[in-house]
């Protein structure tokens, strides 16, 4: 029997394999934008991402929390969908902890980026598939 436990910690995983997902806000007009977004950080309950404070997806966040954030690397056959509440967190030390080398094509600059944020999703839902089956 899958638990809900299980099917968090599978979600995790596709989600750390893939690593780069389109996440999806909702705008003031009520359509809906994507953007890539690399996954600095997943744990049972939120996924954490570096963004730049003065980006629309700042405001989007801020009036209208909800999100998804999809992943999906066809090749592998792995694909992740999450929806949640998003939250744009200053903290310098959880940003510093966030960093890895691969942002750096985001943020030039590393984590000293000027405007750089965390943005947290607090996960409300969660699915994912490995070859062509739900398993999450």
């Amino acid at each position: 029997m899958t638990t809900r436990v299980d099917r968090r910690a599978k979600v995790g995983e596709i989600i750390q394999a893939v690593q780069v997902g389109m996440l999806t806000t909702v705008q003031d007009n009520g359509e809906l934008r994507s953007r890539p977004m690399l996954c600095a950080g997943c744990d049972f309950d939120s996924l954490w991402f570096l963004a730049a404070e003065s980006e629309a997806l700042t405001q989007e966040a801020i009036n209208r929390r909800a999100v998804n954030v999809s992943f999906a690397d066809p090749g592998r056959q792995l694909y992740a969908s999450v929806t949640g509440s998003a939250e744009f967190v200053q903290d310098e030390q959880m940003v510093q902890k966030l960093w890895r080398p691969e942002l750096k094509s985001w943020f030039p600059s590393g984590p000293e980026e000027r405007g750089l944020a965390v943005l947290r999703l607090d996960i409300h839902h969660a699915e994912a598939w490995e070859n062509d089956r739900q398993v999450g």
